[in-house]
C-alpha cells in the first residue's frame, strides 16, 4: 500500500513502501537488481507527478494570495516550493 502525505504549505510527498519491501528484498536476493535501482525507478516516475501538483498549486495559490505580479517572482516562488517537494520527497 502506498501512501501519500500532502501537506498545502509545503506540497510534501512521503511515500511510504511497506508493500514492496518483501518483494524488493525477495528480488535483491535472487540478484535480479539493486537496491539503488528500484529507488531511482520510484524517483523518476514520482517526479512529472511532483512537478504538475506544485505547477497547479502555486500557478492558483500565487494570484489568489495577491504576490507581487512579476514573471521573476512567480518562478522564484514556484522554484522554491518545487525545491521543497523534492526534499521531502526524498526526505
Amino acid at each position: 500500500m502506498r501512501v501519500h502525505y500532502r501537506n498545502i504549505y509545503t506540497m510534501c510527498v512521503i511515500g511510504l513502501v511497506e508493500d514492496d519491501a518483501g518483494v524488493v528484498r525477495r528480488e535483491r536476493m535472487a540478484g535480479i537488481y539493486r537496491l539503488s535501482t528500484y529507488f531511482l525507478a520510484i524517483i523518476s516516475t514520482e517526479i512529472p507527478i511532483v512537478i504538475v501538483i506544485v505547477t497547479m498549486f502555486v500557478s492558483i495559490s500565487y494570484w489568489m494570495a495577491n504576490l507581487m505580479p512579476a514573471a521573476t517572482n512567480f518562478i522564484a516562488h514556484w522554484l522554491t516550493l518545487l525545491v521543497f517537494a523534492f526534499a521531502c520527497q526524498v526526505g
